[in-house]
């Protein structure tokens, strides 16, 4: 799959999971890390537990989140740490992509999932 797709199927996951449906103008990795910047730049400003929680489930490392959050980096920690997300998110579509296995044919229903 080429990297457009990827970066499509990231959005779409990252959209979900920032809450972004308003956002159907984000069609740029530049656009995304924007977006999520914003959102970023929310929780650490009043709710950095939420932040930390998210960063936590999403499985980005905490050596490379305190390098972002580090004084004196060129790069604002909120743009920093939209960029792990969002690198993370390609990384997980595109392990998904390339273990998925194919459907089972006459598998009954129940065991489906």
């Amino acid at each position: 799959m080429d990297k457009y797709k990827i970066h499509k199927q990231s959005f779409e996951l990252i959209k979900q999971s920032f809450e972004l449906e308003h956002h159907d103008e984000i069609d740029s990795r530049e656009a995304m890390i924007k977006a999520i910047a914003e959102r970023v730049s929310y929780w650490l400003e009043y709710d950095l537990e939420q932040l930390f929680s998210f960063l936590y489930r999403m499985d980005i490392d905490q050596g490379k989140v305190e390098h972002a959050l580090a004084l004196g980096n060129v790069v604002p920690a909120n743009i920093g740490i939209a960029e792990l997300i969002f690198e993370r998110q390609v990384a997980r579509v595109e392990t998904k992509l390339k273990y998925k296995q194919d459907e089972i044919e006459g598998l009954d229903d129940e065991l489906k999932y």
